[in-house]
Parts: C-alpha cells; sequence; structure tokens
C-alpha cells in the first residue's frame, strides 16, 4: 500500500481510455485519380455505441505518402505508452475535479488485408491462410479429405510471442547470407514482418559481402559479427504492434465485413450467377425484381 496506480496518478482519479487504431491506405485527391495516402484514425471507444456512429467522435492521428503504417504506429504507441508512465493530467466536467487518465489499445480495425500487415502476416495467397490460426498448409494438404475438413475446424490460435519467436529465426538465418532457408520459413508459417524484411535483406547483402571478402572465414564467425552489428543498430527491428502489452495483432484484429461477404462471397456468388445469362434471360431478370412486392418495406422502388 499505495497501490502503485494511486502513486502515479498522484492520488488522482485514474481512467484507462480504451483507443482502437484504424489504419489504411486512402487517395488524396478528390478527384478519381488514385494518390496513395497511408492515414490512422481512432476513436475513444469508452463512449456509448449511438456516439461513436458519428463522424465528429473518429479523430485523425496522421496521414504520410512515404512514412507506411508500421512507422506511423511506432511514433503514435510511443505517445499512447507514455501515458502508462506519466498519465495525462485533464479536467472531468461532471466532477469539476482534475484526474489522471491512461491510454491503451484494445483491438485494431482494419480491411483484412491491413490487418494482416499489422500482425506480420502474408495474407490471403500463403499456405497459412489466416492471421489468426497456424492451420492450413500446401495444396497437396488442403485439397486432400482430411485437409479440406481441418480449414472448416478451429486451428492453434497465433499469438504476439509465436509471431515474434518466428520472425526472430527469420533474423537469425540472414546472418548466414542464404535467402532460401528464410523463403521456406516464410511460407511455411504465413509470418513476413515489413520491418524485419528491411533489415533481414541488409544482413543477406552483408554476410554475402563479408564471405566474399574474407573466404576463410566460417559462417559462424561471420554471423556473430552480423549479431553484434544488428543489436547496435538503433530504431525499431520489429512490428511495434507485437511489442504493445496487452495487444495481440493476431487476435485483437476483428474481421472485416465488407469485403470479407459483401465485396467476397455475395459479389462472386452475384457473378457466377448472372454472367451467363443470355439477354432474354436478363431482361426476365429485371422484370422480376421491379414487380417485388414493397408492402411493409420502407425501401425505394427497386430500380
Amino acid at each position: 500500500m499505495p497501490h502503485h496506480l494511486q502513486v502515479l496518478a498522484n492520488n488522482e482519479e485514474l481512467y484507462v481510455i480504451m483507443l482502437p487504431l484504424w489504419c489504411d491506405d486512402v487517395s488524396g485527391n478528390r478527384s478519381k485519380q488514385y494518390n496513395k495516402h497511408i492515414n490512422i484514425y481512432m476513436a475513444n471507444s469508452n463512449l456509448p455505441g449511438h456516439l461513436l456512429q458519428q463522424e465528429y467522435f473518429v479523430r485523425f492521428v496522421s496521414t504520410s505518402p512515404h512514412a507506411s503504417s508500421p512507422e506511423q504506429f511506432s511514433a503514435v504507441l510511443d505517445d499512447i505508452k507514455a501515458t502508462q508512465t506519466d498519465p495525462i493530467h485533464c479536467f472531468k466536467a461532471d466532477t469539476q475535479t482534475t484526474v489522471r487518465v491512461i491510454l491503451q489499445v484494445p483491438v485494431l480495425p482494419a480491411d483484412n488485408p491491413q490487418q494482416s500487415e499489422e500482425a506480420s502476416h502474408m495474407g490471403g495467397n500463403t499456405n497459412c491462410k489466416s492471421r489468426k490460426s497456424t492451420k492450413g498448409g500446401p495444396h497437396e494438404v488442403t485439397e486432400s479429405d482430411t485437409g479440406y475438413h481441418e480449414l472448416y475446424m478451429c486451428g492453434p490460435p497465433r499469438s504476439a510471442p509465436i509471431v515474434r519467436s518466428q520472425i526472430a529465426e527469420q533474423v537469425c538465418l540472414a546472418r548466414y547470407g542464404i535467402s532460401k532457408p528464410i523463403e521456406t520459413l516464410q511460407t511455411a508459417t504465413g509470418i513476413k514482418d515489413k520491418i524485419a524484411q528491411h533489415w533481414i535483406e541488409i544482413l543477406l547483402a552483408k554476410a554475402r559481402e563479408m564471405k566474399k571478402a574474407s573466404p576463410g572465414r566460417s559462417s559462424e564467425d561471420i554471423a556473430r559479427d552480423l549479431e553484434a552489428w544488428f543489436i547496435a543498430q538503433p530504431g525499431d527491428k520489429i512490428n511495434p504492434l507485437l511489442l504493445v502489452e496487452g495487444l495481440d495483432p493476431s487476435q485483437d484484429t476483428p474481421v472485416e465485413i465488407l469485403h470479407t461477404i459483401l465485396l467476397g462471397i455475395i459479389k462472386y456468388c452475384w457473378h457466377n450467377l448472372h454472367t451467363s445469362w443470355k439477354e432474354v434471360q436478363q431482361n426476365l431478370f429485371v422484370i422480376c425484381l421491379q414487380s417485388t412486392d414493397l408492402d411493409g418495406l420502407s425501401v425505394p422502388p427497386i430500380r
């Protein structure tokens, strides 16, 4: 006694505010020409749900046509982490008192490709297609009776510690100057981190240069020198989201319904249905659709 958080808050009231961070690429142009910018927004999810539906409560954080999402997240997370040792001092209107506030990131809403990047996952074109579990495998496995059935069952879950260890293994392999084992590991696990990949490519090039300059040196000796060099380098070595306490990007990325269902399953079901129709069939469908009974519905006539 007293509780360490009470000491942190200097005996004032202490609140934790949950801030979901949304990130994706958007166009910076008003015209139809696409001008890629990476944007980050946040919302105060302590607010009632009906307020979160209002645009005012979605707050802009940052944008850049050059800085990637991990680079921007790194700066944002530094500010969020700082509140956990030095809470924000602010005024509470209803009690007319000053209070302290800690910020925490509970989830990472986005579309599924962006969420895969945030979880250091290679996306839907890999053998292990799920960022949330390790199930999957090459075509020989997933197209077999047993392997196909397993895709519809819950697989072993991924976690931030597992992802970090797999990335560390890739970095370790890079010190030997051979890319094939790294690519094999990435394909097998579905794990590929953008920030770590930058360092992996540097380590591969340095290892090859050192081997070429000193053919008599052993691979282990070169690897030890590169390990010391790598540790001494400043800046992020891995996706910063994997290092946030209380956040697991592989699990805390809720599935986004727009691309998964509406622009995924439904779009392709409709496309496969109507593309083979002749003009007579299309016209008949239009007549049937426009003849729909709208009694009891609050929608305009179907066009």
